[in-house]
């Protein structure tokens, strides 16, 4: 398969930093390895959001404003060219977020942005399927904007003002003044 000019075969990912697997044999699952680094530029470039752009049009527009290009040459994380753009969700998907980092090809999962790695990678827990959340089995992390569902997996924590008002009224009568708290 092809994305973009880049092949996606079993052992011929033309990706620096893509992942490999190998089962674990006490348990049978796949372990995931990454040859990918962490990159400082690109944590120190994150900005938290309420939301991620659902079109290309929104997509580039908040690609211009935060300007990655103007990080990129002074990065160490990839190529000057690799330096993207992206808004995804956080690994512990509670937050939005924006961060210029080096774009990943991802593999049937949303993305995420991991900041303790300080990567872009695919957010594990969260499989593309046909119903929720859909998502190509193959893209660039850049394309994000393409998924919506991805963003949907947000569960964000609300915090309610619990502070009563109090209010002093009084109430003058020919021989009482009584105070009333509401």
């Amino acid at each position: 398969m092809d994305v973009d000019g880049i092949k996606t075969g079993a052992m011929d990912v033309d990706c620096k930093d893509s992942a490999s697997t190998s089962s674990d044999s006490r348990f049978g699952q796949p372990i995931y390895k990454s040859e990918a680094r962490l990159c400082p530029e690109a944590i120190g470039s994150i900005e938290y959001v309420v939301s991620c752009p659902t079109s290309k049009q929104e997509w580039d527009t908040a690609a211009s404003k935060k300007n990655c290009s103007r990080l990129a040459s002074h990065q160490n994380c990839s190529s000057a060219e690799q330096f993207k753009y992206h808004c995804v969700i956080n690994g512990f998907r509670n937050e939005t977020l924006e961060v210029c980092a080096p774009s990943r090809i991802i593999f049937g999962h949303c993305v995420e942005f991991n900041l303790l790695g300080g990567v872009i990678q695919d957010q594990m827990s969260s499989p593309c399927n046909n119903i929720f959340p859909k998502c190509d089995a193959i893209f660039r992390s850049t394309d994000a904007y393409k998924y919506p569902d991805c963003f949907d997996l947000v569960e964000r924590s609300t915090t309610v003002d619990t502070t009563e008002r109090i209010v002093l009224t009084t109430t003058t009568t020919t021989d009482n003044k009584y105070f009333y708290i509401i």
